[in-house]
């Protein structure tokens, strides 16, 4: 009888998970690895699986050559990458589906956009949708110093902290872990989406949900956001390293998400202060270039004009950002006003 109740549970289980928005429950369960396995697996079912970006043993995914503007490069510029030049400097950024531009057109996006804004430079874009800054910091160790940069732009949003921190997000990823107050990598090779599938087809849809609510209910978030805030330190820490190893300038700017103007907006007319930024604690910490675009754009667009656009940047929001991180590198002296 035990049995059977079980293997109708299970059955009643693996109905129900496939019902629309169970994916996003199960992470919000949680916000932890085992909500966005189960929630990923679930939304695959019946999926044709990655379309635009390829399985990469050493990032997790990267972006497929030729698709959506990327480069054989794998950079998303629109126009192939230039070879080194004499009189011209190079700037690489790196990101999220921020700084890639999802939902825009290539030209749209903030390479192009910071590439018209800075015309004696190649601005080349290595930044790829859903990294944390652990894959982008990997992806600029293996693939960046072919670029040749003189400038490496970390575009840092918030929303990115708790990826540092996840074996899991989207697909399967390598992470960090501290061990004696130093970076570890785990997770590599990173196992294809089909052998995740497999994996996870032979589990217990049961038993993985209540292991989700498990780590739910008695999981320590605080503990959590403060692991994964001084996982990100170090982090920031090896990118800066990692740049001026290769004689390069790193740079770390905090940019202004909708999100993050929609929750100072809120707080404001609750009479509250926003609450403390991450990038303007670790820039204390910190002699390499970093700063925040907040309050350039506060003062550029004070209505939120230019960001009322679903979860990301808009056409105008992305080029507000261009014209922000220009202003920005030019008032910093990391890149001259007179550049060639």
């Amino acid at each position: 009888m035990l049995i059977v109740s079980l293997l109708l549970a299970e059955g009643v289980v693996r109905l129900g998970l496939r019902l629309p928005g169970m994916p996003d429950r199960l992470d919000s369960a949680c916000s932890c690895d085992q909500g966005r396995e189960l929630g990923w697996y679930v939304s695959r079912l019946g999926s044709g699986g990655l379309v635009d970006f390829v399985h990469d043993p050493d990032l997790g995914w990267a972006p497929r050559p030729g698709g959506l503007g990327v480069t054989a490069a794998g950079t998303r510029d629109g126009r192939p990458v230039p070879p080194p030049s004499d009189g011209r400097k190079r700037l690489v950024l790196l990101g999220d589906s921020f700084a890639w531009g999802d939902d825009l057109d290539v030209a749209d996006s903030l390479g192009p956009q910071l590439q018209a804004r800075l015309p004696g430079w190649d601005v080349m874009n290595l930044a790829v949708p859903g990294y944390g800054h652990d894959q982008a910091v990997l992806r600029y160790e293996r693939d960046g110093a072919d670029l040749h940069a003189d400038v490496v732009l970390m575009v840092f949003v918030d929303v990115d902290i708790p990826r540092n921190g996840a074996r899991f997000f989207s697909a399967a990823k390598p992470w960090f872990a501290l061990e004696d107050g130093a970076l570890a990598l785990h997770g590599v090779p990173v196992p294809t989406p089909e052998a995740m599938g497999w994996r996870l087809f032979g589990r217990s849809w049961l038993v993985q949900l209540l292991d989700v609510y498990r780590v739910g209910l008695t999981g320590d978030r605080g503990a959590a956001e403060r692991h994964d805030q001084a996982l990100t330190g170090a982090i920031l820490d090896r990118f800066v390293a990692d740049v001026r190893a290769d004689g390069a300038v790193p740079v770390v700017l905090d940019a202004p998400t909708p999100d993050d103007r929609r929750r100072i907006a809120e707080r404001a007319a609750q009479g509250k202060t926003p609450f403390p930024r991450f990038v303007d604690g670790w820039c204390a910490t910190t002699d390499a270039a970093c700063g925040s675009l907040f309050p350039w754009v506060d003062a550029v667009d004070p209505d939120d004009a230019a960001f009322r656009h679903g979860t990301h940047w808009s056409e105008a929001g992305s080029a507000l950002i261009a014209e922000a991180t220009a202003a920005w590198l030019v008032d910093h002296g990391v890149v001259a006003d007179d550049a060639p």
